[in-house]
């Protein structure tokens, strides 16, 4: 009767896929699989420090039925002496507004609620009880939607905040656990249901494969999955450090790369850098398919300067002639006043300024030494100093020029490249630009032999608390 509990505490406890002392949020549908889990993170809950909370969704799909299973989820976690929080979601009226499958809306509808009681119960990790004949018809359906080799590794143990303790676990192995302790559980019909992709590949397909084709379909299955996960890690790894050594600076909303660097890569590892950057951004790779990765790959090597592509999620990919972008899309809107001898940040560039009233001896040692170091006429100024983004229409008269100009002309000339544009702060007062930072200043609010007092002005890099 130990044989599966011996097991989970040999590769889930000792083997690190939970820690000891943590937080852990089990997710009890009130299928066999959830409720053999729950007891086992109950039976080694006092050995290993855990604290066990359960949580239960109704999808709102099955009625009274669903209202059962709620019922007997809070039982049985009220004889295991398990906090269990439940909610009841419209998964049906979710996946009509969002154009889903039902099974794909009650997907994204069950993890955000679990996240967020994650969140609310201040929770470390989210426990899933997935198990190895999941794995293999996650990898079977991964395999006829041409998912690429990220969908042939299936399901990793732990991944960010979600971990799978029974992963390695059969269904047959969970079953008998159960039957051995007499842990009552509830079957949902749904399961049965040939209307749903999922079922028809555990009911209808897996079975032909078995029997016609390899009675070791499961081994064979996970074998391949256990292969494609090391190669994904690796390439992973890989991709990893071509970024770090590839990226030109590291500033909030955006992945600049050295072309150069980048474009020595095959294509395989470009794409998987592409990925990385993708992720670091915030968006999920899986909505990354292979065309948009293809149209990346084909983007670094033939796209000319200031081609774009947008990668979904509001992320996109901006080409120079030596760079490529990999950012969110969209105009930074942000304006803040800046003080007069102090320090304005600008968070959403992760730059500040800094202001000081200087006198002449400096600004002769200083000046022209710092594209990032301006000195103006603090006397010409009018009102309040301000910097914010540039906006559509902005004109001034850059510094040694004969009259005004667009600002978009002006970075066309200067050749900004396009993804830089946007990410650029101005410096005005009530009138006009004083400064394009780190380019160009206005010629009327220059220096002169006239000018009786001066304001440096000094871009610079937001330290993070870290650092």
């Amino acid at each position: 009767m130990g044989g599966l509990l011996e097991a989970f505490r040999a590769k889930v406890m000792e083997g690190g896929w939970i820690r000891k002392g943590e937080h852990v949020l089990a997710a009890v549908s009130g299928g066999v699989d959830s409720v053999v889990l729950l007891h086992l993170l109950v039976a080694v809950r006092e050995a290993y420090s855990l604290t066990v909370t359960a949580a239960h969704l109704n999808h709102g799909l099955r009625g009274e039925e669903a209202e059962r299973d709620e019922q007997f989820v809070l039982d049985y976690c009220r004889r295991l002496e398990v906090p269990c929080f439940c909610e009841k979601r419209d998964v049906r009226r979710y996946a009509q507004v969002h154009r889903l499958s039902e099974e794909m809306a009650a997907r994204a509808v069950r993890y955000d609620f679990l996240r967020r009681l994650k969140r609310e119960t201040g929770a470390d990790v989210i426990a899933t009880a997935h198990h190895a004949d999941d794995q293999v018809e996650t990898v079977i359906d991964h395999f006829l939607r041409g998912s690429g080799l990220a969908g042939l590794a299936g399901m990793t143990v732990r991944r960010g905040d979600i971990v799978r303790p029974l992963l390695w676990a059969t269904r047959a192995e969970i079953e008998r656990y159960a039957l051995d302790h007499s842990l009552a559980f509830r079957v949902d019909r749904s399961n049965f249901d040939l209307g749903f992709r999922r079922n028809r590949i555990r009911l209808e397909l897996i079975p032909y494969l078995r029997r016609y084709f390899n009675p070791s379909l499961r081994e064979a299955v996970l074998r391949t999955s256990q292969i494609a996960w090391e190669v994904e890690n690796y390439l992973q790894d890989r991709a990893l450090q071509v970024l770090s050594e590839a990226r030109t600076r590291a500033r909030r909303g955006e992945v600049v790369l050295d072309l150069g660097r980048l474009g020595q890569q095959p294509a395989l590892i470009q794409k998987y850098v592409v990925i990385a950057a993708f992720e670091a951004l915030g968006g999920n790779r899986w909505h990354l398919d292979h065309d948009r990765l293809e149209r990346a790959a084909q983007l670094i090597r033939e796209g000319t300067s200031g081609s774009l592509l947008s990668l979904g999620s509001g992320i996109g990919m901006v080409k120079s002639q030596a760079q490529l972008a990999i950012q969110k899309m969209g105009r930074l809107e942000f304006c803040y006043v800046v003080p007069i001898g102090g320090r304005v940040s600008l968070p959403e560039l992760d730059l500040t300024i800094d202001t000081e009233v200087v006198d002449r001896t400096t600004y002769a040692q200083q000046v022209g030494l710092d594209q990032r170091v301006e000195f103006v006429d603090l006397d010409v100024m009018q009102g309040e100093l301000r910097v914010r983004n540039a906006r559509p229409g902005d004109r001034f008269h850059p510094l040694g020029a004969s009259g005004s100009k667009k600002l978009s002309d002006f970075f066309t000339d200067a050749k900004v490249p396009v993804f830089e544009r946007w990410r650029t702060p101005v410096l005005t007062d009530e009138r006009n630009i004083i400064w394009v930072c780190g380019l160009r200043l206005d010629d009327r609010y220059k220096v002169t032999e006239k000018t009786q007092r001066i304001l440096k002005l000094a871009l610079g890099e937001m330290i993070s608390d870290e650092e």
